[in-house]
């Protein structure tokens, strides 16, 4: 019995980890959709534009250190809640490891989280 109550926390705590973890990143892209919705509203013809502007090419690689042009930029944040989950998985399978691990070893018990 006390290895399906300590399954069950094991459970609970992965889909709370989780939850935060998808949580963050549906922040995180709300976040980018409404500055990027506030420029394309401001500044339509620099958005729309096929060419990054010229002016503004050497302020945006001092600060992010790539090609603004690249397509690989990051882009941090999610909008689809399943894209999310799914994208932070092993995250979240990760963190609980690491927090299991921390309690074995200030506890003595072994903490084992199945991955």
């Amino acid at each position: 019995m006390a290895n399906l109550t300590l399954l069950k926390s094991e459970s609970k705590l992965f889909e709370e980890t989780l939850n935060r973890l998808v949580e963050d990143s549906l922040e995180d892209g709300a976040e980018a959709l409404q500055a990027a919705r506030r420029m394309w509203r401001k500044h339509r013809d620099l958005v729309e534009a096929p060419a990054f502007p010229a002016h503004l090419r050497a302020p945006f690689i001092a600060r992010i250190g790539v090609d603004p042009d690249e397509d690989d930029c990051d882009f941090y944040g999610e909008l689809d809640p399943a894209i999310a989950r799914k994208e932070n998985l092993s995250h979240a399978r990760d963190l609980v490891r690491e927090k299991l691990e921390r309690a074995s070893r200030r506890t003595g018990h072994p903490h084992r989280v199945a991955g």
